[in-house]
Order: structure tokens, then sequence, then C-alpha cells
């Protein structure tokens, strides 16, 4: 995956989930996260991105202003969980196996219909090109 922004869709309804998802690859964007925002407008998203070495992910929302929802993915972009309205303070669980985390407005999950086992595909926000592996969905 590159930094940037992406599209993400759901390839079982073919629905976009989110429009403008923020790539965090570094640690400095990775700890930061949503920290200092007021909100995350309907259809914004930060996309955190694990190293290759780490095979676990877990959230907090220590210090955030307002709940989220979060998806747990593995490399190749399939959902292994689903955290609704998580609100602030809380720990997530820890998730074997993920790789990214997308973290979305709250009510997202419901509104978009994401499950566990779907599998999400992200492509370039300012082009609309395919992301690398247009076979798996991975970034």
């Amino acid at each position: 995956m590159e930094p940037g922004e992406y599209r993400i869709v759901n390839t079982r309804s073919k629905g976009a989930i989110c429009e403008r998802a923020v790539c965090a690859m570094s640690l400095a964007e990775r700890t930061g996260g949503l920290l200092g925002r007021e909100c995350l407008p309907s259809g914004e998203a930060l996309l955190i991105v694990s190293p290759p070495w780490l095979r676990v992910m877990w959230l907090h929302t220590f210090g955030m202003r307002f709940a989220i929802d979060i998806v747990f993915l593995n490399s190749a972009m399939r959902v292994l969980k689903l955290e609704a309205n998580v609100v602030p303070w809380r720990l997530s669980a820890v998730v074997l196996g993920a790789r990214y985390v997308l973290e979305m407005s709250c009510g997202t999950i419901a509104r978009t219909g994401i499950r566990c086992g779907d599998t999400l595909f992200a492509s370039r926000a300012n082009t609309g090109t395919s992301a690398e592996n247009e076979q798996t969905g991975q970034v």
C-alpha cells in the first residue's frame, strides 16, 4: 500500500464503504490516528496499516471526542471483526491476523451492511485507478 487516499468498496454488495479513507502507515500516523479531531464526517475514514511483521491489531479510543465504528481486515482485505459504536475511552478487541483497521464514523457498519467475511476493495480516491491486487483487494 502507498500513502494517500482510497475509496473503499464492499465486493459482496458493490456498495461504497467510504469515499475517502486516508492511509496511516507511519508510526506517528498510526499512533495519532483520529486524536484531536472533533468528528469524522460520514464517507470519510482512517485506514491504519500495520507493519508486515505485526500480525495482531487492536485500537483504543483514549482521548477521542466521538464514537467510531471499527473494521479489522486481514492482508487480503477480508473482514475479520466488526466493532460498532466504540465510544471514547475504550479498548477494542485484540484481533489476530489483522493487517488493516478501518476507523469510520459511527453508524457506517449498520448503514453499509458490512459483515464478517466480506472482502473490501481499495482504489485510489483521486484517480479511480485500481489498487495493486485487483483479485484479492489487497492494497
